[in-house]
């Protein structure tokens, strides 16, 4: 009964976090950030740890000692130097007008703000590690991860009607003609709505391809479902809401996703050698990818012409961090000092118009701020998740609609994180790191198909 009790009670806490996380501007206030961290560690302490599989306690083992390494780093970056300082600071403590300090990095005081955004997302993955994904079917947890994320784009859209200049009564400062949901960047929203969108699709795919694949690979009495037309609905909404944001990354990596996703599912239900099957896959993909591309095309053709400039700018930017990651491999600049080291290393080819607080390449960022071994385990922890949430999907189990869904859809944040900054904004990064870690528990644990 107490076993009951705690489980219950850290889901309610770590679901209740994950939604409400992307509310207040996508808690990218630092007060939001902080507040997060409460309900996070308490559904943390009150689950059951004693029943984790052996996955899931490597996980943990993995983030805690990642977080050690940080301690390390942050550690090392503010340390004093008999020599006086870096040149780095030298020259930053004169461009800035800021007192010269002896210190490995440019930062002297620990890099808290830097880093809360991190530490929120990784307790909600260690809180992801706690929920007890294994009671629930499949297609149950990917309706409320789909339905849930279809409410909040319906908020978004209504307040977009409203007036797409607001966002809860507070002007927006840019991207005033677009949605941008609770966010103040479009791509956030996007990407977020992409996740409802591939469950969506996944639970839709996932039933015809069964029905399918139950006709001996006709489709003749396939019928729609009650509640496949409510997938259907959800899928458009968060569809809706995606090309409203105009943004290219997200809506093209929120396909790649859904491609993902459908062609796992022609994989496990192994009807792609029925030729109407075939046939039907190969017309409704056609049919899929010429409206959108169609939509593509004319929402986001003027945005392209528009802004040439600014992405032949991010180049540069990429080019010049990696520079800065060059100039300091080991333990990097400090967390949290971009915005300081970057106007020193700042190129004249860059246009003097744009605000470049970041990178808008997390990997490069992290590689400047923490340096490249840093950066190296970050990434070889990454991809040991994902190997591991993904191998499942490619074989029969109770938990392979699950992990179909989570393989297509992590994949988003991964790529996305090359051109832009989604995990680090608390209001995307904390229900994508809750997803990840019910994925691991789910994959370590089993979760009822049906």
């Amino acid at each position: 009964m107490l076993r009951e009790w705690r489980y219950r009670l850290s889901a309610a806490l770590t679901l209740g976090t994950a939604i409400l996380a992307t509310v207040p501007f996508g808690s990218q206030p630092i007060f939001w950030n902080a507040i997060w961290l409460l309900p996070l560690g308490a559904a943390i302490l009150v689950a059951p740890w004693s029943l984790a599989g052996r996955l899931e306690r490597r996980a943990l083992l993995a983030v805690l000692g990642l977080w050690l390494a940080i301690g390390v780093l942050v550690f090392l970056q503010i340390e004093p130097l008999e020599s006086g300082g870096s040149d780095l600071w030298h020259r930053a403590a004169k461009l800035l007008e800021i007192p010269v300090t002896s210190r490995r990095g440019l930062s002297a005081v620990p890099p808290d703000t830097a880093l809360l955004p991190g530490l929120a997302a990784s307790l909600a993955f260690l809180a992801g590690l706690a929920l007890p994904a294994e009671r629930f079917p499949s297609r149950t947890l990917l309706r409320i991860v789909s339905r849930s994320l279809a409410c909040l784009a319906l908020l978004w859209l209504f307040q977009f009607l409203q007036d797409p200049g607001m966002i809860f009564h507070h002007a927006k400062t840019h991207h005033r003609d677009v949605l941008t949901g609770t966010f103040f960047n479009r791509n956030m929203a996007c990407a977020l709505a992409a996740f409802g969108f591939v469950a969506a699709i996944a639970l839709i795919s996932d039933r015809l391809l069964g029905s399918i694949a139950a006709r001996g690979g006709t489709t003749s009495g396939l019928r729609l479902r009650r509640r496949d037309l409510v997938d259907l609905v959800v899928m458009l909404i968060c569809l809706v809401a995606m090309l409203l944001t105009r943004s290219r990354a997200g809506l093209g990596l929120g396909l790649v996703g859904a491609a993902l996703v459908v062609t796992l599912n022609v994989h496990a239900h192994r009807i792609w050698s029925h030729r109407p099957a075939r046939r039907l896959i190969l017309a409704t993909c056609a049919l899929l990818g010429l409206a959108s591309l169609a939509l593509v095309v004319q929402m986001l053709g003027v945005r392209l012409d528009a802004n040439a400039r600014v992405d032949e700018s991010r180049l540069v930017v990429y080019a010049t961090t990696w520079r800065m990651a060059l100039d300091h491999p080991w333990i990097g600049t400090g967390f949290g000092t971009f915005e300081l080291v970057f106007p020193i290393y700042r190129s004249a080819e860059m246009q003097s118009s744009g605000i470049w607080d970041r990178a808008h390449n997390t990997y490069l960022q992290l590689a400047a701020e923490g340096g490249l071994p840093f950066l190296a385990a970050l990434t070889l922890l990454v991809l040991w998740l994902y190997t591991r949430i993904a191998r499942p999907s490619l074989r029969d189990g109770p938990n392979r609609l699950a992990t179909i869904f989570a393989t297509g859809a992590l994949l988003m944040p991964i790529l996305h994180s090359l051109v832009d900054y989604p995990t680090q904004i608390p209001g995307y990064a904390i229900p994508v790191a809750v997803i990840a870690g019910a994925a691991i528990r789910i994959v370590s644990r089993g979760s009822p198909q049906l």
